[in-house]
């Protein structure tokens, strides 16, 4: 068995959960993301691998379409809700 792994300086890191989802990934322009129906949105978050916040998003909404400018490479998406941190890594190409 084999288990993926990613050391960033970002504290609170809880890897990939159901409860959001990235779509397309891999992405080259735009992508949307959406949380599970009954999730309390407090903060939506994207972060390189070097643990620096790029964008963030506090409208709570179930779902979000976002125009990517960002350069290829691997990223991390936080959402804060009522029930934790949940993260999804993306992946950006050209």
């Amino acid at each position: 068995r084999f288990e993926d792994s990613v050391s960033t300086n970002l504290h609170e890191l809880y890897i990939t959960n159901p409860t959001l989802s990235v779509f397309p990934n891999p992405i080259s322009q735009a992508f949307s993301i959406d949380l599970e129906e009954g999730q309390d949105l407090e903060l939506l978050e994207l972060y390189n691998l070097q643990g620096q916040r790029l964008q963030q998003w506090s409208a709570p909404q179930s779902s979000y379409q976002v125009d990517s400018q960002l350069a290829p490479g691997t990223y991390l998406l936080t959402a804060r809700t009522g029930t934790g941190i949940h993260t999804s890594t993306i992946q950006v190409v050209r």
